[in-house]
Parts: structure tokens; sequence; C-alpha cells
């Protein structure tokens, strides 16, 4: 039978199922169904920095609103520092506490001092290893792009130092040379790399003349980016990386693992299916290996990733001319019948 065990960023997992960060992977319960039903790690609710600070601000503003009501009540709510994130870490060293399987914290701040200070809270917290959101919010027509990945990697280099857990970064899709940075990021000493991060974007409704935030789950065809980025990088680079966006199916998963992925990261497929499919998509995966004679994940982990293929241009642009060939040749087929 086959064994599904796998390892990512020197951390023991018992499949390469890992529960993407949502709103509910910082409730005990429902990562509790997650273990039971089979999920092998799970990364917390992310810990955003903007959140805090906008509780802070409605918090002293609410204490502010009550000081000059009565001459009794201007010391009604003594003086009073920044909460910070030490709830949401309290509940994440819950959470850590009563379930057997890692947790793997999800932070993205603002500051480079916030980001240093967080990390080492949530090392404090016990959780197996930090995965570093470096969303960058590109509103600024003025900013170089040049600059913003120098923060970057300077945020990077110093939360290093700081802590000693294991630390991945997620990465956005649209940087000018992604390869680039990842080789860059790869030289701060980083454990692994998730690709890629997958952003809330706004719609709007022609009815309403207003925009609006829907769910946005993933689709199974967007995994095709983070594959073609996964299969390029390894053997190429030393970090494991975790694939993440569009893993909607047990195809899905395995797709990864021969692009060189050893672990992928799920959200829409549990949110779509239920904690009953995780075991269903695992025993489709021991079925595939099974029927094909693998007894581990390592034995075809990387398989097609374009270091190992005898026609590694299929990773490249270039076969965008072959692609664009066959399907003329394709049109002008049907034209003719």
């Amino acid at each position: 039978m086959a064994d599904l065990k796998t390892k990512y960023m020197g951390l023991e997992l018992k499949n390469p199922l890992i529960m993407g960060s949502t709103n509910l992977s910082g409730s005990t319960e429902f990562v509790k169904k997650l273990e039971e039903n089979g999920i092998a790690a799970i990364i917390y609710k992310t810990i955003f920095e903007e959140d805090v600070q906008l509780e802070n601000l409605e918090l002293h503003e609410e204490m502010e609103s009550y000081t000059e009501r009565h001459a009794q009540m201007i010391t009604q709510f003594p003086e009073m520092d920044d909460f910070g994130p030490e709830e949401r870490l309290n509940n994440m060293k819950k959470l850590k506490e009563s379930v057997n399987i890692p947790v793997i914290a999800s932070l993205n701040a603002v500051n480079k001092s916030s980001w240093i200070e967080y990390a080492k809270k949530i090392e404090a917290t016990g959780v197996d290893a930090l995965e570093l959101n470096l969303y960058y919010e590109d509103i600024d027509f003025d900013k170089e792009a040049d600059e913003i990945e120098k923060e970057q990697l300077e945020i990077v280099r110093e939360v290093r130092k700081a802590i000693k857990i294991p630390i991945s970064v997620k990465l956005s899709p649209f940087y000018s040379n992604c390869l680039n940075m990842i080789k860059k990021l790869e030289m701060t000493g980083v454990d692994g790399f998730v690709l890629f991060n997958k952003f809330l974007e706004p719609d709007i409704s022609i009815k309403e003349e207003e925009l609006q935030i829907k769910h946005n789950f993933s689709k199974s065809n967007e995994s095709r980016h983070p594959l073609r980025y996964i299969g390029m990088c390894y053997g190429n680079i030393r970090e494991d990386i975790c694939a993440s966006t569009g893993i909607l199916s047990s195809t899905d998963v395995i797709k990864m693992i021969l692009a060189g992925a050893p672990a992928v990261q799920l959200a829409s497929f549990v949110y779509k299916n239920g904690f009953d499919a995780i075991g269903d998509m695992l025993k489709e995966i021991e079925d595939w290996m099974d029927k094909r004679g693998y007894r581990t994940i390592e034995e075809f982990k990387g398989e097609l990733a374009m270091k190992n293929l005898k026609n590694p241009t299929i990773y490249k642009k270039v076969q965008y001319f072959d692609v664009m060939k066959k399907l003329s040749d394709l049109i002008e087929g049907y034209a003719l019948k």
C-alpha cells in the first residue's frame, strides 16, 4: 500500500495535504475536524498588522467617547497601550496545544519592526513554522518595483535572524521576474516557498452600479501557473515549494507532486466539498500510486520537473508558438470538413 508521508520545510507530514489560511483556520473546532478527516497540517489564520491597528483605533475611539460625558467619567477607562496581536496569539497557542498535527502561523505586517516583533511573539506560541505572507498593495504609482523587492528581502532577512523555527515565504505571482525573486529570497536562509498567493479582488455590479467583494473560490485551471513555476524551480533551489491555488482534486495534487511540490495547500476544496472529501482525496492519491507501483511520494516527486525532462523547453514560452501552430492546424482541419 502506498505511503503518503512527506516532508515540508523539515516538518514530517503524514500526507501532502495542508489546510491553507482562511477565516476558519483559527477555529479549534474547525481544525480538529480537519485533523480527524486526515489533513496533515494547517496554516493558522493570517495575522494582519493592519487589522490589529484598525481594532486599536476603534477601541480608542470607543473609550474616548466616554471621557467628557461627565466629570466622574473622565477616568472611567485607564490609559492603555495598543493591544497588539495578543488575543490572536493566545488563541494560536491554545489551538497548537489541542491538536497533533503541525501548525504553521501566517503573518502579514506593515512596518519592518512589526514583522520582527510579531514573528518573535508567534515563535513563542510553540507553532511549528511561520509563513511570511509578502502581500504588497500596489496602489502607489511612484514606487519602483526594485524598491519594493529590496524592502521585502530586508524584512525576510531580519525575520530569519530573529527566530529559529522554519520560515516559508508566500509569494505573489506578479513580480517582474518571479524566479529571480525566489533566488534572492533563497539567500536569506528561508526554508520554503508557497506559490502563489490568491487575492480578494473587487468586482462591479452593473445593476447596482457599485463595487463588490465576492467569494473568490479557486478554479482548477488556476493551478497551471504555480505548476509551471514549481516545475522550473524544482532541483534548481534547495528549499521546498508548496503549491497553492487551484488544488481542487486528487489529480491537481498528483500533478503538483510530479512537478516537484512535496505538499499542497487546500482551501476552496474544503469549503466546496466538506471534511469528508479530504479522505476521498487521499484514497484517490493512494490508488493512483498503487496502480503505478509507487510506494512513496519521494519516488515520483519532481519526475516531470523541468530539470528532469529531455525537452525542458515545454516550460518555456517558446512552446507558445508550437501550441498556436497545432491550434491553427486543428482549426484549418475543421474548416475543410
